[in-house]
């Protein structure tokens, strides 16, 4: 059985327009979803993980890492994710 995560990039390749931002849940919060939605040349709105780490060889101004700097930061903001 596939994982919705694993077949992330298929789902991207099948939509023929392009693609300003892709949305998904804390699921997709891997390396491989980041690039294939980079490789789209879009943005990424995926919170991350309750288990979230800096992913410390992309760098600060990677957009996940700036994500996570705010979710980590502050409490409040993982909690009113989980609830939307």
């Amino acid at each position: 059985m596939e994982r919705d995560d694993e077949a992330f990039e298929e789902v991207l390749d099948a939509v023929a327009e392009e693609i300003e931002v892709v949305s998904a849940d804390g699921a997709y919060d891997k390396r491989k979803c980041y690039e294939a939605i980079e490789s789209r040349g879009a943005k990424a709105n995926i919170p991350p993980r309750v288990d979230a780490q800096y992913w410390e060889q992309e760098g600060e101004t990677h957009a996940r890492n700036q994500v996570a700097r705010i979710f980590l930061a502050d409490q409040s903001v993982r909690l009113l994710s989980r609830t939307a």
